[in-house]
């Protein structure tokens, strides 16, 4: 009903983040804020914030990894610098297409 204030919410004024309607989403709980400034943040905006570091250690252990085993397999840091190069320019390509 119009006009009545909800009980028990999770942000600023009382009122429970909105989230995706998806499956994967309703068994997720709404986050609370550690902080005064992460109150005002929305939904997606707090699982950038977890994902994003986590993504740049995957990005990283993936790119050392493949440059030592490049190292191993050729003993030349010319082709280890030139694999890195081509799988930066690769993500650097397919970047655009994932948003």
């Amino acid at each position: 009903r119009r006009g009545r204030r909800r009980e028990g919410g999770g942000g600023e004024g009382g009122h429970k983040a909105r989230r995706p309607s998806g499956s994967l989403f309703a068994l997720m709980p709404t986050p609370r804020a550690c902080c005064s400034s992460c109150a005002s943040l929305n939904w997606n905006a707090r699982l950038a914030l977890i994902v994003s570091p986590i993504n740049m250690v995957g990005v990283g252990l993936t790119e050392s990894t493949m440059a030592a085993f490049a190292f191993l397999i050729t003993r030349s840091n010319f082709l280890v610098g030139l694999s890195s190069t081509v799988s930066g320019l690769a993500l650097l390509l397919v970047a655009p297409c994932a948003g």
